[in-house]
């Protein structure tokens, strides 16, 4: 392999490094300012300390590029340019020869440059990451993403409709209409409350990150190739390599953070669907409850069910079990809502675990014995 330097045409690969630091950075604080959550009573408890443990893997990734594939392989390169210039080429070529590794550069890398038509200038960005960093939109206020009006009415420990319910499953359950008495708020709003909006929102910014990391990758990998053209030698190759190798699992890292966007947003919004129908189960269970209410208040003395010593007809009976299957489609609904959550919770816990299909890559430093 021969060696060949171009100290003056490589001067200009160094400052793509510093604005990779730059744009890892602006991934750091979007990520940490974009995925906080403020929980909330119910099921979405699950994933506390998990979300964090989940966020914690995201950002040592983020850090490690900052860290590694910016700072350190920047410094290094402009280490080995400044020996280049302070040493004559016979030298720096001997050094080059007894470079001990032999690096394997896989090309295939470069194939999507060959294909392209509008690339930029050697060493320019090919792509803007902090661009694709975009604004979450607050889906608090989004129409597609609100609770129905009647089941956040069921909070308030005055709520008539909450009172109602209770006494009315209260009585039904003397009828033995029913298992027991029921506070539609602990039964049935507690458990799917929650800051459902903000998962939806981490959906978003995993994404985002997941193409900033692509976008970030792209152009470590046509700093690698515009290389080539000044630097041959066995530094240059394994240099070129481990920008190569580095932008590789940039791209990798996308398939777990996507992944993890997916299962969020998958939940967020079957989250959101159960709210609104079960809002809407929730007014027909307060309809239900009043007039079950009222018609065994004025129940005639036919009937053959008597709770002391007042008697129930049949109609009042009908009604009873009408609201009965009616709240036991509202119950249904929590449940599905608690097997949903339940396997959200596992894929969050198991996000960037070793030996699962969640891992995250590891970026490594550049590469030892380069001249320096």
């Amino acid at each position: 392999m021969g060696f060949a330097v171009d100290v003056a045409a490589l001067r200009g690969l160094p400052p793509l490094f510093d604005r990779l630091g730059d744009d890892a950075r602006a991934g750091l604080t979007y990520v940490d300012s974009k995925t906080v959550l403020e929980y909330g009573p119910g099921f979405i408890n699950r994933i506390s300390g998990k979300h964090e443990n989940a966020m914690l893997a995201i950002r040592d990734l983020v850090e490690d590029v900052a860290k590694y594939t910016a700072a350190d392989t920047g410094a290094t390169l402009r280490q080995s340019l400044d020996y280049y210039e302070r040493t004559d080429a016979a030298a720096a070529e001997r050094l080059d020869q007894a470079f001990r590794r032999d690096w394997a550069l896989d090309r295939s890398e470069y194939a999507g440059f060959y294909r392209d038509t509008a690339l930029p200038a050697p060493f320019a960005d090919r792509t803007d990451p902090q661009q694709l960093l975009r604004a979450v939109p607050d889906y608090d206020k989004d129409d597609a993403f609100q609770f129905e009006p009647q089941l956040w009415d069921m909070a308030s420990p005055t709520s008539v409709a909450r009172d109602t319910i209770w006494g009315a499953t209260w009585l039904a359950a003397k009828l033995g209409i029913c298992d027991r008495a029921y506070d539609p708020y602990e039964s049935l709003l507690k458990p799917v409350a929650g800051d459902w909006a903000g998962v939806r929102g981490c959906a978003d910014v995993f994404g985002n990150l997941a193409a900033a990391l692509a976008g970030m990758a792209d152009n470590v990998r046509w700093g690698a190739l515009s290389s080539e053209q000044h630097w041959q030698g066995k530094a240059a190759t394994a240099f070129q390599a481990h920008l190569v190798d580095s932008a590789s699992k940039l791209d990798t890292a996308g398939g777990p953070l996507l992944a993890l966007a997916a299962e969020y947003r998958r939940t967020a919004e079957a989250m959101f669907e159960i709210g609104k129908v079960l809002g809407s189960l929730l007014s027909d269970l307060v309809d239900a409850a009043m007039i079950f209410t009222v018609t065994a208040s004025t129940a005639v003395a036919t009937s053959e069910t008597v709770i002391g010593g007042v008697v129930f007809g049949a109609a009042a009976l009908y009604e009873g079990y009408k609201m009965w299957d009616i709240l036991k489609e509202a119950l249904d609904l929590v449940g599905r809502a608690d097997s949903l959550t339940s396997a959200f919770t596992a894929a969050v816990g198991n996000f960037g675990m070793a030996a699962t299909a969640q891992e995250l890559p590891v970026l490594a430093p550049a590469p030892n014995g380069m001249p320096h």
